[in-house]
């Protein structure tokens, strides 16, 4: 289909998910070269190993500080600007890398925006109205030029057409949702039963960030003697310090099921703030997939999942599901093949699929 110049949000090291899943897919029908920038958190470094051609963009480390940002910008332009001309299509999902492609892109180029998530509402940029309002300035922009915008969630798609109420986004954009990568079975264990603990051991897996309702844990915990809490992820803030929450650190991606599966329970409990409200959660199609009971903080995206996972609304809906779960009483809703069924039915390939079927209209 023609030259795909792809701009990630992330580094390729950096845990594995929508921008790698898709860059992978879309690999197979264009002629495609994936730039990211370099990090300098090697603690939270994968090993993400792929056919796609990466092209590892040079950056300063420290970027927070002014100064750094405006070298890194210059370094930025100096390794792209000369490459940009050689692609039919531009793929973006970081809204600052077009900030410095927008000067060499051409009217003739196709511009694809991925709309991830409320960029404006992650907690680095919320306490700088400078920087909220910067983004909004490139994100506007950056829409008003792409010719297609994928949103991942319903909600994000209404709250961007709100927030650009003078820009018509509605020809051009499309709700792909987030999906789940399925490996060959035999590798994970499929027939693993959970873990004999002295407790229920309930696993998130994850981001482990300022998003996560804590205090509803460790309310839990003081009122339940009879669970534990295992998180892994990368630490974006600390954990509470208990003797019944474990932190087992990263995962490589094709280790979450292996994990999932020996589980007793799988959570996702989040705080209902703005950011939260436009995910579509990956790691509700992963938890699926798991066949494990799956317990939810309740809102518009988590909805569609209802069939197969338990929703709470409140602090005594989620207290009352841990106590089911030390009863045994947990249960999954359907057979273990009703869970399958709907993971096949989500895979980043049928995204792809999608993506591909729009692209070519």
């Amino acid at each position: 289909m023609g030259k795909m110049m792809y701009v990630m949000n992330v580094s390729w090291s950096w845990i594995k998910q929508r921008p790698h899943f898709l860059a992978e897919y879309l690999n197979g029908y264009f002629s495609m070269d994936v730039f990211y920038q370099n990090t300098y958190r090697k603690k939270y470094k994968c090993n993400n190993p792929s056919d796609v051609h990466l092209i590892q963009l040079k950056r300063l480390p420290f970027q927070r500080f002014n100064i750094i940002n405006k070298v890194n910008t210059y370094l930025l332009t100096l390794q792209m600007k000369n490459k940009v001309k050689n692609y039919k299509y531009i793929w973006i999902t970081d809204i600052f890398m077009y900030n410095i492609l927008v000067n060499y892109i051409d009217k003739k180029q196709v511009v694809i925006y991925d709309c991830m998530d409320n960029l404006v509402e992650f907690p680095e940029f919320t306490k700088s109205t400078k920087k909220t309002t910067q983004i909004i300035k490139i994100e506007k922009a950056l829409i008003e030029r792409s010719n297609y915008v994928f949103f991942s969630s319903e909600y994000l798609k209404k709250l961007i057409s709100m927030r650009y109420k003078d820009i018509d986004v509605h020809g051009k954009s499309y709700i792909v949702n987030n999906a789940i990568n399925l490996y060959d079975e035999e590798a994970f264990e499929p027939s693993v039963e959970s873990e004999k603990h002295k407790y229920k051991n309930l696993v998130y897996i994850g981001t482990i960030a300022a998003w996560i309702d804590f205090d509803l844990i460790l309310k839990s915990l003081s009122i339940n003697s009879k669970i534990m809490y295992t998180f892994y992820g990368p630490l974006a803030v600390e954990l509470p310090i208990h003797d019944r929450i474990i932190y087992g650190g990263l995962l490589e991606h094709k280790a979450v099921f292996s994990v999932m599966r020996k589980a007793d329970a799988l959570i996702m409990p989040f705080k209902l703030i703005d950011l939260v409200l436009a995910v579509n959660p990956v790691k509700l199609y992963e938890y699926i997939y798991a066949c494990k009971p799956v317990l939810s903080i309740k809102y518009g995206e988590t909805e569609k999942f209802s069939e197969y996972i338990f929703l709470y609304s409140n602090e005594k809906e989620y207290l009352d599901y841990v106590n089911s779960l030390v009863g045994d009483t947990l249960l999954l809703k359907h057979p273990k093949e009703s869970y399958q069924e709907f993971a096949q039915a989500n895979t980043w390939e049928a995204r792809g699929r999608e993506i591909l079927k729009i692209l070519k209209s």
